[in-house]
């Protein structure tokens, strides 16, 4: 019972982190998977969350693709004697990657790479957030490549913004099918559009690759989505902390041992 405690404390130091271009995403390892995520918009005060919820002397490790928001996060942490670990800088993940410029693949779509084929082999992940993407795994494990496509919010932005009478607006929870009124017929044509496009890819993807898949689903906005697209997705959303988790179990463990002695050592002297 008390190395049980010893482990679960242990765990609860660890803070999994997903910086996207919309909000911050955080969570704790629990054994192979993670807890519950919390959300936290990029629009807000996040540091201010960030400083009440990650006590000190706990490692936080970072997935970002929004630099300018990672690197603020880092600092702060840092300030508070956290120790910090970046995917992609301080560790990556053990999959081939066969692309011919393999480093400008964003993290979360490698994350959500090794994730899926974790759980189920060969993958196809479509990940809904502020843009679409596909990430394709073979039965190998080879990380193949994918698609990107506009977000949701995205697509109600550029709606508002490149036309003269179009309101800014966001998703309807429920869209009907057939709007009735602007707001309305924005949200169906958004959502289910959306929908269409990706049970459009992945029918695209089921004739063009050589092998069987699964179709993962994952991302902030694939709650809205999932439920009409009519692909049978297996839906995930914490598969990109899932995957952070793993490369950090596989390699930026290790890593992070090698910087915690430096500090002691440099403490010591």
């Amino acid at each position: 019972m008390a190395e049980r405690k010893r482990q679960k404390s242990k765990t609860n130091r660890i803070f999994l982190l997903d910086v996207g271009n919309t909000c911050v995403t955080y969570a704790n390892p629990v054994g192979k998977s993670v807890s519950k995520p919390v959300f936290l918009t990029i629009e807000h005060s996040y540091i201010e969350l960030i400083r009440k919820r990650i006590p000190r002397n706990s490692v936080a490790v970072i997935a970002s693709v929004n630099p300018k928001v990672s690197t603020s996060i880092e600092a702060e942490l840092k300030r508070r004697g956290v120790s910090v670990l970046v995917f992609g800088r301080d560790f990556g993940v053990d999959m081939p990657v066969l692309l011919e410029k393999p480093k400008e693949v964003g993290a979360d779509r490698l994350l959500n790479a090794v994730a899926a084929y974790r759980r189920f082999g060969a993958s196809v992940v479509v990940d809904c957030g502020t843009a679409n993407t596909f990430d394709i795994v073979s039965p190998r494990g080879e990380y193949l490549g994918g698609a990107i496509t506009p977000g949701i919010r995205i697509s109600f932005k550029a709606l508002a913004t490149w036309t003269a009478l179009l309101p800014d607006t966001k998703p309807m929870k429920s869209p009907s099918l057939v709007g009735k009124n602007t707001r309305e017929a924005m949200s169906s044509g958004v959502i289910y559009g959306t929908a269409a496009m990706i049970d459009g890819m992945f029918a695209r993807y089921r004739k063009a690759l050589p092998f069987a898949f699964t179709a993962v689903a994952t991302g902030g906005a694939s709650s809205l989505l999932v439920p009409y697209c009519e692909t049978k997705l297996v839906h995930i959303p914490t598969l990109t902390l899932e995957g952070l988790h793993i490369a950090y179990e596989n390699r930026g463990k290790r890593i992070g041992k090698c910087i915690e002695e430096e500090r002691r050592n440099e403490k010591s002297e």
